[in-house]
């Protein structure tokens, strides 16, 4: 198993895209999670099967939270 986390400050990110609009999305997601909205906001993401392959990946899952001006990020990879 592997755990992987990131924390950002949320006007941050807010600053970037009021900034550099569409060129900020474009540079961190592809076209496809940019018109992707889930109903209830819930964070997803794939993993192309190559990579699923090489890493030896079975299963992965993604959790986002946030809380006093800060969001954080963990995903959990089984292997």
């Amino acid at each position: 198993m592997k755990i992987g986390t990131d924390i950002i400050q949320i006007n941050r990110i807010e600053r970037s895209l009021e900034k550099f609009g569409d060129k900020f999305k474009m540079k961190f997601l592809n076209s496809d999670e940019i018109l992707e909205k889930n109903s209830k906001g819930a964070p997803s993401f794939s993993l192309r099967e190559e990579a699923q392959k090489i890493h030896q990946i079975k299963d992965a899952s993604l959790s986002i939270s946030h809380d006093a001006g800060f969001a954080i990020a963990v995903v959990v990879i089984n292997q």
